[in-house]
């Protein structure tokens, strides 16, 4: 069995040597930044005069593969199994885009809408005792994407 000090002079002969660096590509910055997208934008969604309370922020980022969106809850005090709803309206066109209960307070919802453009609407509905989805009509909370 080797000392500790020994295996750590092997380790450091290994990474002396230049056999174990290899040279990046001088595009990778650029095949990172295009894998990312642009960089987060902020989201702020206030109450309604159904919940006026209630408040989420949280950040946009705009990958290849899609918008992802995470959110922080506060000022909701939901009743226990109360499921929410998000939806995304762009122009006359509304979809859902994910439901979820509210968190604990250091947690956030995280969602993934697919298209998301700067100027959308996010919409939070609370579905009903009985469970049935609620039109984006009755919003809890509301707010715009940016950029």
């Amino acid at each position: 069995m080797m000392a500790p000090n020994d295996e750590l002079g092997e380790i450091e002969d290994v990474l002396r040597g230049g056999a174990v660096w290899a040279q990046l590509p001088a595009d990778l910055e650029q095949r990172i930044l295009g894998e990312l997208g642009s960089p987060p934008a902020l989201i702020a969604l206030a109450g309604t005069a159904l919940m006026p309370t209630a408040s989420a922020e949280g950040t946009v980022l705009r990958l290849a593969s899609g918008a992802e969106i995470a959110l922080r809850f506060s000022g909701m005090t939901p009743a226990e199994g109360s499921v929410y709803q998000a939806w995304l309206g762009d122009g006359d066109e509304v979809r859902p885009i994910g439901s979820f209960q509210i968190p604990a307070a250091d947690e956030q919802v995280v969602l993934r809408p697919g298209e998301a453009p700067a100027g959308a609407l996010i919409i939070i509905t609370e579905r009903s005792p009985n469970d049935e989805l609620r039109t984006p009509d009755h919003p809890i909370l509301a707010g715009r994407l940016s950029r």
